[in-house]
C-alpha cells in the first residue's frame, strides 16, 4: 500500500527525530538502522528511499536536527531574558543532573564529539556545522565589548560547558559527576 507524500513525511521525520534522540543517547555506531525504525513503528526497508545514502546520511541529518533544536531553544531564550540572564539560564540548565542524565534530548556536543571526530563526511560536517551554529547563538549573549571578544568567550564557554558533561557522564561515582557539574560557575566567562 503507496503512502500519501504527507504520510511519507511525517514518517521521515519521525525516524529522524527518533534517530537524533537515539544517536545522542546510544552513539552512531551503537545505533542500528532497525532499532531506529522500530521504535516508530516502520520496517526499515524505506531507508534508502528517505535517506539516500542510508545511516551515514540518516546520522548526518540526525545530528543536524539535534544541533538545530539546541540552537533554537537559545535563540527562544535570548529573545525573552537580557544577554547575561540568558547566559547564566544556558549555564544553569546546560551543567544540570536533568542535562547530564537525559542525553537523548541534550545537547549533542558532548554526546556525539568524540564519535564525529572519529567519521569522515557527512557525520562530521554536520557535527563541525552545528558547533559553530551554536557558537554563533552564544556569541549574541556571550560577554566582551567586540566580536572578536564575544567570540572567544563563547568558544571558552561551550568546551566549558562541553567538557564538563562530558565528563559528569563518564565517571561511575554519582558525587563526582555532581561535583564537576557544581564546579561550573553559572557566571563563566
Amino acid at each position: 500500500m503507496k503512502v500519501s507524500r504527507r504520510q511519507a513525511d511525517r514518517n521521515r521525520d519521525a525516524v529522524l527525530r527518533a534517530a537524533s534522540a537515539m544517536f545522542r543517547e546510544r552513539g552512531v555506531e551503537a545505533t542500528s538502522v532497525a532499532e531506529i525504525y522500530h521504535r516508530v513503528g516502520l520496517t526499515h526497508g524505506g531507508l534508502y528511499a528517505q535517506f539516500p545514502g542510508g545511516k551515514e546520511t540518516l546520522a548526518a541529518e540526525a545530528i543536524g536536527h539535534a544541533f538545530v533544536e539546541r540552537r533554537d531553544a537559545w535563540e527562544d531564550l535570548a529573545r525573552t531574558h537580557s544577554p547575561a540572564e540568558c547566559l547564566r539560564v544556558i549555564v544553569e540548565n546546560y551543567v544540570s543532573a536533568a542535562h547530564r542524565d537525559d542525553p537523548a534530548t541534550g545537547c549533542p556536543t558532548p554526546s556525539i564529539g568524540a564519535e564525529a571526530g572519529r567519521h569522515d563526511g557527512p557525520v562530521r560536517a554536520a557535527y563541525t556545522g552545528g558547533v559553530r551554529e551554536l557558537l554563533d547563538s552564544l556569541s549574541h549573549v556571550a560577554p566582551g565589548d567586540s566580536e572578536p571578544e564575544r567570540r572567544t568567550a563563547a568558544l571558552r564557554i561551550l568546551s566549558t560547558l562541553t567538557g564538563a558533561m562530558l565528563i559528569s557522564r563518564a565517571v561511575d561515582d554519582p558525587a563526582l559527576a555532581d561535583e564537576i557539574l557544581g564546579a561550573i560557575d553559572p557566571a563563566i566567562t
